[in-house]
């Protein structure tokens, strides 16, 4: 019986270029490297830079916080900062108890606009 060899080839060190989908010689890898780097532009253009904008805006609003504020928290109450001690606010939530809170300057999740303040005040008489 004849039995089927069959011959594997090994590449040799010489032979350091491959031959693509059209029949052109590269050296190997060097077709990848646009995609890479196209991914890295993408991920860079359409995550890391947005985050890192949104983070200078959030940076630029906490700073903002002065007394006398009406602030909205990231746990929804809404309150006016009485006193402002570093990284520490005291908000005042009830104006007919005087009742007060205590939070970090972190916690405020945005200051309305001084015109949307007047509406919801005028809103309530």
């Amino acid at each position: 019986m004849d039995s089927a060899k069959t011959v594997a080839t090994t590449a040799t060190p010489d032979q350091s270029a491959s031959k693509n989908n059209v029949g052109v010689d590269t050296p190997d890898g060097v077709g990848m490297w646009p995609i890479i780097v196209l991914w890295i532009a993408v991920i860079y253009f359409f995550f890391m830079r947005p985050q890192k904008k949104k983070e200078q805006e959030r940076k630029e609003l906490l700073n903002k916080v002065e007394k006398g504020d009406k602030v909205i928290t990231v746990g929804g109450i809404h309150g006016q900062v009485m006193k402002i001690n570093d990284d520490v606010i005291t908000l005042k939530v009830d104006d007919k108890t005087g009742a007060t809170i205590k939070m970090t300057r972190a916690a405020v999740s945005s200051i309305p606009k001084k015109e949307e303040n007047i509406d919801v005040e005028n809103k309530n008489k």
